[in-house]
């Protein structure tokens, strides 16, 4: 019993060591970003004229293809948002590579939570790219059923903030023409 409460006592004083040597947080702010590969496709649905559902996807693709292929734009917009900056706090004991990947990875997070929270301003600027709308009516015994469905085809675009923006341009891959 003594053993096993000197044994804490020690990793306790060992955990308090590292926490010493810990060095500080970085503190990154971003305003300006290189651009990142993203693909965001949207569908809705309405039954009987009632929305029934919509599904907006977005991702990144896992072989980077704007960039890769030299596509050339189809058309850029832009969608607003109120901060001009965020910060990132970065741990200290990351080597330079490191840091440089995590805050790339933390500016693809930002991106992705700023489309997700301005729907409405990422649905304007997919509208002008290609949409496709399925609609059935059945009428059976005097009665009519409507069966809607929009989708915005998958986009392919990079975004990069831009002061109080994201900018997005959008490409059509080659495999797409």
């Amino acid at each position: 019993m003594c053993f096993i409460m000197l044994f804490s006592l020690a990793s306790l004083s060992s955990a308090k060591d590292l926490e010493i040597d810990k060095k500080p947080d970085d503190k990154v702010f971003i305003t300006d970003s290189k651009p990142q590969e993203f693909i965001v496709s949207y569908d809705f649905t309405t039954l009987d004229y009632i929305p029934k559902g919509q599904d907006l996807k977005i991702s990144k693709p896992l072989v980077p293809i704007i960039l890769k292929e030299k596509l050339k734009p189809l058309f850029s917009c832009s969608v607003p948002f109120k901060a001009r900056s965020f910060a990132i706090d970065v741990p200290g004991s990351f080597s330079d590579l490191q840091k440089q990947a995590y805050v790339e990875k933390q500016v693809s997070y930002e991106i992705y939570r700023i489309l997700n929270t301005h729907v409405d301003s990422l649905l304007k600027c997919l509208m002008q790219n290609e949409a496709s709308i399925d609609t059935n009516d059945l009428t059976s015994n005097f009665q009519t059923k409507a069966f809607s469905h929009l989708r915005l085809m998958p986009s392919y675009m990079l975004v990069s903030f831009s002061d109080d923006s994201l900018e997005l341009v959008f490409y059509k891959p080659k495999r797409y023409n």
